[in-house]
């Protein structure tokens, strides 16, 4: 039986980017692909558009996506993903998600993948969170 999905997975990918941080990435993609293949895949998407920043621009990237106006709640969502201990107390953090992801896609913000993963993960962990589930599908990004 596999161990629950805890939040300290990804916590490193909501934080300022280090150097190591495309490692980090495809770490939690593969620890995910068994048994959250949906997270995996975001995860993988999200890799992909990342690869070819450069360290200052994927740390530019990380400021505007977590500092511009609306873009402060998610970086209090984050934060809330990052002290949880577990899955249950990281779902607090999914109306701020849910309520922001529809902006992040349209503007083509590769975090948009990194947060549908997370969403995934969250929900596969909570049953009770199946309403949801179907809103984060609907706000898919264009691949």
């Amino acid at each position: 039986m596999e161990a629950p999905f805890s939040p300290r997975l990804l916590a490193p990918l909501v934080s300022r980017p280090s150097a190591d941080y495309q490692a980090r990435l495809e770490c939690a993609r593969r620890s995910t692909a068994g048994s959250h293949p949906e997270a995996a895949r975001h995860l993988g998407l999200f890799r992909d558009r990342l690869k070819d920043l450069a360290p200052d621009e994927l740390e530019e990237l990380y400021r505007e996506t977590f500092t511009l106006s609306d873009q402060a709640a998610l970086a209090e969502a984050a934060g809330v993903f990052l002290r949880a201990p577990d899955a249950r107390e990281a779902m607090t953090a999914l109306p701020v998600l849910e309520r922001l992801l529809p902006s992040l896609a349209a503007v083509r913000n590769p975090f948009t993948l990194l947060f549908k993963a997370l969403c995934c993960l969250l929900i596969g962990e909570s049953v009770g969170a199946l309403p949801v589930a179907a809103s984060v599908h609907q706000s898919s990004e264009p691949e």
